[in-house]
């Protein structure tokens, strides 16, 4: 008798086990996505790391040769449209973005080129984000309070 009842106490015990580690929800080490509401807003650019003078261009306005990159606003809206504001200048340029997928966008600046750069988003939340386009350049962007 003692044995039937070890017996089922095992099965009942195991059964839980099972239980326990079907019903837990996987951790990923790694985003898959982010709220993109949190890219609507005002940014300003923070730091960079360009490896190619054209994403510079295309991400960061004017690029490394602009002694005002880091005084330039990106103000994004919702409908995948944005400026490009210098403080105290007349004309704001404009920029388009679409979502490719959970953590890929383009990015394009509205020049006569119409360039369009492929940008991995490594980092999204209220404060900050952060795009690496395919050079694996870095832009670092803050919000503007």
């Amino acid at each position: 008798m003692k044995k039937v009842f070890i017996g089922l106490l095992l099965l009942v015990v195991s059964g839980g086990v099972v239980y326990y580690f079907l019903t837990q929800k996987p951790t990923v080490n790694n985003p898959i996505g982010f709220n993109k509401e949190l890219l609507i807003g005002k940014w300003k650019l923070d730091s960079t790391d360009a490896k190619n003078n054209l994403a510079a261009l295309n991400i960061a306005a004017a690029g490394t040769i602009d002694s005002n990159q880091k005084k330039y606003e990106y103000v994004i809206g919702p409908n995948g449209k944005g400026l490009i504001i210098l403080p105290g200048k007349a004309k704001a340029d404009t920029i388009a973005y679409e979502w490719t997928s959970d953590t890929q966008l383009n990015w394009t600046q509205s020049d006569s080129a119409k360039t369009k750069t492929a940008c991995t988003v490594v980092k999204l939340d209220s404060m900050s984000f952060g795009i690496q386009t395919k050079d694996s350049s870095l832009f670092q962007f803050t919000r503007v309070k």
